[in-house]
């Protein structure tokens, strides 16, 4: 009887290490996201509380072939000995489906890596109002600032807040001459508007300044005036 259980409890064991295994090893990314740019550099690494040799880096990708992290031929990346690095990422070839494997076929969670050539979003920095201001760039590395969950690029993109949709080539671009009036416009305005404050200031202030003339001094005025007329008599 005692042995019968203690063959249980092993083959439980048996069946439970695996999944214990797999939980505490996984995929991590650095830079910790999942969409890229093309032309930038990702760090893929198998990572965990216990050790994680004899894991490697696999993929799915470029048409549902799968790759394993390595130098040969049909592998993808360079792997440096604790991590597999992707130089100039590619949008057909490296976005994907990532995880790790060790040599008993057991794997970790997914990671689906996206690579782009349009915007993508980074950080959300600071609310203004009711819309939120994103800061994003574009693979020549240009910023832009995104308002309300909107914002325009040069005329190449759209970002969507909701689902960070892309859609490309949805407004024109702006011209040159459009861009020079609007800096002249933010320039000037602030100057114009304080010149005619101050000038209405002005104004207001030498209006208050000049006094009535009263009825009384008015005739005052007059009697003297009339007192200091002499009369001619002709004889």
């Amino acid at each position: 009887m005692k042995a019968s259980s203690g063959s249980l409890i092993l083959g439980l064991a048996a069946l439970l290490l695996p999944g214990l295994t797999v939980s505490a090893v996984f995929l991590n990314a650095r830079p910790n996201r999942l969409q890229f740019l093309t032309e930038e550099s990702v760090s893929l690494s198998c990572e965990g509380q216990q050790s994680s040799a004899g894991w490697t880096v696999r993929r799915t990708a470029g048409g549902g072939k799968t790759q394993r992290c390595g130098d040969g031929p049909q592998d993808f990346g360079s792997f440096d000995g604790s991590s597999c690095i992707i130089s100039d990422l590619s949008t057909l070839s490296d976005s994907g489906v990532y995880w790790c494997e060790n040599s008993d076929g057991h794997k970790t969670p997914e990671l689906n890596i996206t690579v782009s050539a349009a915007l993508v979003s980074l950080s959300v920095l600071v609310s203004i109002l009711a819309g939120v201001l994103l800061l994003c760039k574009r693979q020549a590395g240009l910023a832009v600032q995104l308002l309300s969950g909107l914002a325009v690029s040069a005329g190449l993109a759209v970002l969507l807040l909701s689902g960070l949709t892309v859609s490309a080539g949805a407004f024109p671009p702006p011209t040159v001459s459009t861009v020079r009036l609007l800096c002249h416009l933010v320039v000037f305005c602030p100057y114009c508007m304080s010149t005619i404050l101050m000038l209405s200031i002005y104004c207001s202030r030498k209006t208050g300044n000049k006094q009535p003339v009263s009825r009384e001094t008015a005739d005052r005025v007059d009697c003297e005036d009339y007192g200091n007329v002499t009369t001619e008599h002709a004889f």
